[in-house]
């Protein structure tokens, strides 16, 4: 198969339980064979996670949310239970939340099949996106929806997980998940996002998760 990340056509099969995941030869992605699912996530291994450990795997976008923002009105894209929005309200961040799943908690989130801009009457000042692009099918699409949803100069924090070659790892089987599509390597995380309008600021890994932080233009 192609990969999904940059469309290079020379990928090296990776087989992991749930499905067959492609190396990029090229650009270092992994992309699955299998699209986004979801009803997994309507589970309660996800639903009852313990809440201060899940709080603090946002600690790196709040982080860079908190060095680079200049407003704060913040929206939170995939929020799925709103322990991250409660993470960023903690900074006094004035948080609202949208995602495809209907089951959030939280009063102030959108939930609808897609991202779109237009869901609400004006931009935000920060976007967030935090174990969340893995997910999307039409990436491209999404991040050109994340540019117009952010006012000009506006914040984009994106985490996501790394590809991994150490099958030993510790997230090695939630990294390769059933809900993941794709995994951008670093480099093709800060080529994709920029192309679509973007700056990039800052950019970390960390025990195989990135952290990154863009500048709309």
């Amino acid at each position: 198969m192609n990969c999904r990340v940059c469309g290079g056509s020379f990928t090296q099969p990776l087989w992991i339980r749930h499905t067959t995941w492609h190396r990029c030869v090229g650009c270092g992605s992994d992309s699955a064979e299998i699209g986004y699912r979801p009803e997994l996530y309507n589970h309660p291994l996800f639903r009852e996670a313990e809440h201060e450990l899940a709080v603090q795997g946002f600690a790196n976008v709040v982080n860079l949310t908190k060095k680079y923002a200049i407003g704060k009105r913040l929206l939170d894209v995939g929020c799925y239970d709103g322990v991250g929005m409660e993470a960023l309200q903690r900074e006094q961040f004035e948080t609202y939340g949208f995602d495809v799943n209907p089951y959030s908690r939280s009063e102030v989130v959108t939930i609808a099949e897609r991202f779109r801009a237009s869901l609400w009457d004006r931009p935000f000042d920060v976007l967030v996106s935090c174990e969340e692009l893995e997910h999307v099918e039409e990436f491209r699409e999404h991040l050109d929806e994340f540019h117009a949803a952010l006012v000009y100069t506006g914040l984009l924090v994106i985490q996501t997980p790394t590809p991994l070659t150490d099958v030993s790892h510790s997230r090695f089987e939630s990294f390769y998940s059933a809900g993941h599509i794709q995994l951008f390597s670093e480099r093709m995380l800060d080529a994709v996002v920029t192309s679509h309008g973007f700056l990039p600021i800052e950019h970390y890994v960390t025990e195989g998760t990135q952290c990154a932080a863009f500048r709309r233009i």
